[in-house]
This record gives C-alpha cells, structure tokens and sequence, in this order.
C-alpha cells in the first residue's frame, strides 16, 4: 500500500535539528510537499560552533535546500535547553510567516550507555535536550497551536525498545496516550525488553 503524500503548499512547519540527519530530511521532504521551512539548531554560518565540534551541516544550509525546492524557509539558531531562546525562536517564526502549521520536536541527545557507564553530565544533556527541549518547544507553541486550523505538533524521539545491558535504569512507555514512568531492574543475567 502507497500512501499519499499530502500537498503541504501554504502550510509552515517549525522542526529543531534540523543541520543534519533525520532532522535535515524530514526539512527536505516536506519541502518538496511544499512546506515552508523553519530550519532550527545550534550549528549556524555565524559562528564557530559546528567547526569547534568537527560538525557538518548548518541551518542556513538547510534552508538555502529547502528554498531550491520553491518554498520559503527561515533559519533561526537554536538552543532548545534555553526557555529565552525557545520562546523568542517560535516568537520569530510567527512574526516571518505569520502562522506555524507543524511543529516537530526532532533535535535530541543520544547516548546508549549504562547506568554504570553514563556521565551524569551526559545523562543531563541527554534530559535537556530530549525532555526539557521538548517540553519547552511545545509549551512555547501551545497557544498558537490552539488557533491554526490543521495544526500538528509531533516529537521525534530517540528508540526506547533499544536491548540494554545489564545496569541499565527507567524507559517511559505510552499506554492509552499517557507517558508512564515504568523502573526497570536489572540483576546481571537478565536483559528485560520492552513492548509498545
């Protein structure tokens, strides 16, 4: 079965990380449906961030492909651990295209460790980013959301049905549309999985 891709002309969508990977293509793609694009991250032509961490991409890259493909496109940088920067980004979006359709919640933090292996400064970066980011996106959206016809507000998240090794912590599973905290223990011999 092929689905139907949907015409997209006129609509807006918002997407964090959107520099390279997953992020960059869900850009392209809708794109070429005719969505206009707002490209969001931390990796921008106007400054060294991308060169100090040897990464590829920016989001003004992102938009210059996404305009080749006959939409509008704005980048904004982005840091979405930052409540300030958050809000003035989906301020900005609004005030360029006047309405945001879609937003996607696609920047993330990944980094499949142990409990015994995982830094917790990496276990915070891997919360604000995946988790605060996320909320503050959505919150900071919310509102406008409520009055766009044919709004959309989804999160792209890192896999939760990863096989973990022993010393591993607490997964999140939807059950009914509810996140449910479930702890999972491990006793050395056991690799419990996990089913949605």
């Amino acid at each position: 079965m092929t689905l139907e891709k949907p015409d997209l002309s006129g609509q807006t969508a918002f997407i964090t990380g959107t520099t390279r990977g997953i992020g960059k293509a869900i850009a392209l793609a809708l794109a070429e449906q005719g969505c206009n694009i707002v490209s969001t991250g931390k990796t921008s032509e106007n400054d060294d961030y991308g060169e100090e961490k040897d990464l590829e991409g920016t989001i003004e890259q992102t938009a210059r492909e996404c305009r080749e493909k006959g939409v509008e496109a704005h980048p904004i940088q982005l840091n979405v651990r930052e409540e300030e920067s958050v809000e003035a980004a989906a301020e900005e979006a609004i005030e360029e295209f006047g309405e945001v359709n879609i937003v996607i919640n696609n920047a993330s933090a990944i980094q499949i460790a142990n409990v015994e292996d995982l830094p917790a400064n990496r276990f915070d970066l891997l919360t604000d980013v995946n988790v605060r980011g996320t909320y503050l996106t959505s919150r900071a959206f919310l509102d406008h959301l409520k009055e766009v016809d044919n709004a959309w507000l989804l999160t792209n998240a890192p896999p939760v049905t990863v096989d973990r090794a022993p010393g591993g912590g607490t997964v999140c599973v939807v059950e009914d549309g509810n996140v449910v905290p479930h702890a999972v223990a491990f006793d050395g011999a056991q690799r419990p999985r996990c089913r949605l």
